[in-house]
């Protein structure tokens, strides 16, 4: 196996740790017959270093790539950012990262993008603006700043996605297919603004099928097949490496032709005519042995060149030599590790918000906030026609005969139908929101939509709990909408419920709480919406029956029976504190507090569960 000395840094202090490390990193997928990805790679990139990966499809490319980024762990070997582990939020926060196929906002225009995006990354607002717009005019996307991204050519999102990993001025590059569906112009556009980042002291990392745009831009090449990194190759496009290397082929003139032992004793191959020859070598020195046994045997040398290995002959000679395993075992290049600062105690609660920050402005930009306030403008106007309906002003004119004639006086008619309204209002807007709420994780999940989010500054438990956030929050206040509703319709029938009976979607939300913290625990572990679906609301049935029974009673809470029912959600329970509340009674505490218990322990566990999918 080919391999060459490490780059010397060109940025930073010279005891810095490089920029990536990889260590004898393996990584197999499937569980009965796991099939190898990669198999031991080692490598090590400099900084401010332009290095490329090639190889066939199939290679392990984009499982090198998902490892470097921390995106998933490796079975073995250790994998390092800066000499930091690549999964640690504040790690990400130094990587601009471009995904080979990710979905960008459909909605969103590239400016909007930048102010979300500068949001997630945790960067002033001002400032991120400005310079992702500078990014965006210099990427030629000056003229479709306020375009929605739907709009966009395959071109136009990669430009907008490099604009993107360029905010904050990252230390590292990780570019996966950039110039993928950009025309001849595009390409070098981009071409040229890669370059002149590595020239500022940007360190890159290109993944490209695009072999003459590898070999345009970077210093250094790793070439990938069948899980092993089998070669790296110098490219004479950077002169001062090629200088201080002297690894390649180069090809000698000479005035007359050699004798076969001579060659054979040089280490020369004949090229073409029959006085030139070749000649590999992996140093200056290896170069200067073999002129000097030309000389020594009586040869005189006429000229010298170095002759540029084309990427794709090179993948070609790979190819064809057969399974690498056969070859050198892969290098092991020592870790150099660095000290991570403590994070902030209130990091995991900020990074959540933006999380549920970025998923507000996606719904924003996709007008839903117009189709709630229709839904719920829908929703005002089916009450106040229900209200007006004949049935239901003969149910109120009836009620009011039933206090006229005594049998009711005016608190106790309005408790009677204020227990009932809150029960209904209770259990119908829990049943229906929480069926509507476990459609709407595993889409953010997708790995197309997933990619950019998951490779900002935050980790999958923060894009947990920030999903939480933001869906706990929305149904607060659909609930808390219904039930102001409720109460004004209840009022225009003449029915003068408490005013307690507007703490009801408090309630609701704490038990919609617990539920769906189970659905996105399950949703995590089999991210369909149907599933998510069904299991929310069999959980709701499931624990609306094991709260009827008598086993939850308090006087039946003894053995394991008692144990397993104190540690359920009381959602029954808190059914029956939104009755004595709409009845104008003070709720109880105790239900409201075990079942936020029960939802922080079940968010723990989905944080545990998330981050075990890093790995």
């Amino acid at each position: 196996m080919h391999r060459s000395p490490d780059v010397e840094t060109r940025t930073g202090p010279p005891q810095a740790p490089p920029a990536v490390q990889l260590c004898s990193v393996a990584k197999a997928y499937g569980i009965l017959h796991p099939r190898p990805a990669l198999r031991g790679v080692s490598l090590r990139i400099a900084r401010g270093e332009c290095y490329g990966l090639a190889g066939p499809n199939g290679a392990g490319k984009t499982t090198l790539l998902k490892i470097l980024l921390g995106l998933i762990a490796p079975d073995s070997g250790e994998a390092r950012l800066f000499g930091l582990r690549p999964d640690a939020p504040e790690v990400r926060r130094r990587v601009g990262f471009v995904p080979e196929s990710a979905e960008l906002p459909p909605s969103a225009s590239p400016l909007q993008l930048v102010r979300r995006f500068a949001r997630l990354r945790g960067l002033p607002a001002r400032a991120a603006l400005e310079e992702g717009e500078a990014h965006l005019r210099r990427l030629g996307m000056g003229d479709f700043l306020e375009r929605p991204a739907h709009r966009f050519s395959k071109g136009e999102k990669q430009r907008t996605l490099l604009a993107l990993a360029l905010l904050g001025s990252p230390e590292l590059l990780v570019l996966d297919e950039p110039t993928d569906g950009l025309d001849p112009l595009g390409r070098a556009l981009m071409r040229r603004v890669i370059v002149e980042e590595c020239a500022a002291g940007r360190t890159v990392f290109i993944n490209s099928h695009l072999l003459s745009e590898t070999e345009r831009i970077c210093s250094r090449v790793g070439i990938l097949h069948q899980g092993r990194l089998v070669r790296e190759e110098v490219l004479p496009g950077a002169a001062a490496d090629v200088a201080r290397q002297g690894r390649g082929t180069t090809a000698l003139l000479l005035a007359a032709p050699l004798a076969a032992e001579v060659l054979v004793a040089a280490g020369l191959r004949p090229a073409g005519p029959s006085d030139s020859y070749l000649v590999d070598h992996e140093d200056l020195a290896a170069l200067n042995r073999a002129v000097d046994a030309v000389r020594a045997a009586g040869g005189l040398l006429v000229e010298a060149r170095r002759v540029r290995r084309d990427l794709e002959e090179t993948l070609a000679e790979v190819a064809a030599a057969g399974d690498p395993l056969a070859e050198a075992p892969g290098l092991e290049l020592p870790i150099e590790e660095a000290g991570l600062a403590p994070a902030a105690p209130a990091r995991a609660l900020r990074a959540a918000l933006r999380v549920a920050r970025e998923i507000a402005s996606d719904l924003h930009a996709r007008k839903l906030g117009y189709v709630a306030l229709a839904g719920m403008a829908l929703a005002l106007g089916g009450t106040v026609l229900a209200v007006r309906n004949e049935i239901v002003q003969g149910l109120a004119a009836g009620a009011r005969q039933l206090r006229a004639g005594g049998m009711l006086d005016q608190p106790q008619l309005a408790a009677m139908i204020g227990r009932g309204a809150a029960a209904g209002e209770f259990w119908v807007l829990l049943a229906g929101v929480l069926g509507l709420s476990a459609l709407f994780a595993p889409p953010l999940l997708e790995p197309r939509r997933s990619a950019l989010l998951f490779a900002q500054p935050v980790s999958r438990g923060d894009v947990a709990s920030g999903i939480f956030l933001a869906v706990a929050a929305l149904a607060l206040l659909l609930f808390a909408f219904a039930g102001a509703t409720l109460y004004l319709a209840l009022r225009a029938l003449g029915v003068v419920v408490p005013s307690s009976f507007l703490l009801v979607p408090l309630l609701t939300a704490t038990a919609f709480a617990a539920l769906y913290a189970g659905v996105l625990l399950v949703t995590w572990l089999w991210p369909s919406g149907l599933f998510a679906a069904v299991f929310a609301l069999a959980s709701l049935i499931a624990l609306a029956i094991a709260g009827s029974s008598p086993a939850a009673e308090p006087a039946s809470a003894h053995g394991i029976t008692g144990f397993v029912f104190g540690l359920l959600p009381k959602i029954v329970g808190l059914s029956q504190q939104a009755m004595r509340l709409g009845g104008g009674g003070r709720a109880s505490l105790f239900p409201i507090a075990s079942t936020l218990a029960f939802a922080f322990a079940l968010m723990l566990l989905v944080q545990l569960v998330s981050r075990r999918s890093e790995r």
